[in-house]
């Protein structure tokens, strides 16, 4: 039986979606838009608990539950659950939430009320980009890889996630050699031609400055004062 004592779906029999949401409604929509099967989750800790006997197509998280944070839970939802998309659901307009859903490993996400197009047309196209990401190759500079389909930065002393716009960032200085890309070149990869301040870009390049040090990597982003940023590796023999 699942969460709202429903029978459970044991298996992939059939395709079904999973819900964290303390709201049973929200499952219960889900559902109807979808026309398949939701197994809904009031907590985290259930969800985990249960995971290893879990096969969803989506994941659908509420970034605010009961007695936890949906956005604190995403890493381990993301470990577990690799390859499958994760999309927060949520009513709160704050762009920071949002934002660190997204570092944390989400790939989309839709704000209350559910509107059921809205839920189709994110998923389809979730589902979509899973297929690309199977033919996406990794980049490789220093000591980390950068996995472009699943937004993913490997290091030394493990993973992070990124945003959509630090990957970009980082994929630009990555590709650029070790030279200085201008301020203005990394805001058009990045925002795709939306003018933004320097201050946005600083920020951007301070996350991934903590994103690098996270995995414990040994690239620096360097600046070229007045002009623009480079990506540095440090070999082995200047770190000995």
């Amino acid at each position: 039986m699942d969460r709202n004592g429903n029978e459970r779906v044991s298996g992939p029999v059939e395709p079904y979606t999973i819900t964290l949401d303390d709201d049973p409604i929200v499952a219960k929509l889900i559902e109807a838009a979808l026309g398949t099967p939701t197994v809904a989750f009031p907590s985290a800790k259930a969800l985990l608990q249960e995971g290893p006997a879990l096969n969803p197509v989506a994941i659908f998280v509420d970034v605010h539950l009961n007695d936890e944070s949906g956005i604190a839970a995403l890493p381990e939802i993301r470990q577990r659950w690799r390859y499958c998309p994760v999309i927060v659901i949520t009513a709160d307009p704050d762009d920071k939430a949002l934002a660190d859903a997204l570092t944390c490993g989400a790939d989309d996400f839709i704000m209350k009320p559910l509107r059921p197009r809205e839920v189709v047309a994110r998923l389809q196209a979730r589902l979509a980009d899973q297929a690309l990401k199977q033919n996406t190759q990794s980049v490789r500079y220093g000591d980390v890889q950068l996995d472009q389909g699943y937004r993913l930065l490997r290091g030394p002393k493990g993973e992070r996630y990124l945003s959509p716009t630090e990957m970009n960032l980082l994929l630009a200085l990555m590709r650029s050699g070790g030279t200085t890309l201008e301020r203005s070149m990394l805001k058009n990869q990045c925002w795709d031609h939306i003018a933004v301040s320097d201050n946005a870009l600083d920020r951007k390049i301070f996350e991934v400055r903590r994103a690098l040090l996270d995995v414990g990597s040994t690239c620096t982003i360097g600046t070229t004062y007045g002009v623009g940023f480079y990506l540095e590796a440090v070999q082995e023999e200047a770190r000995a």
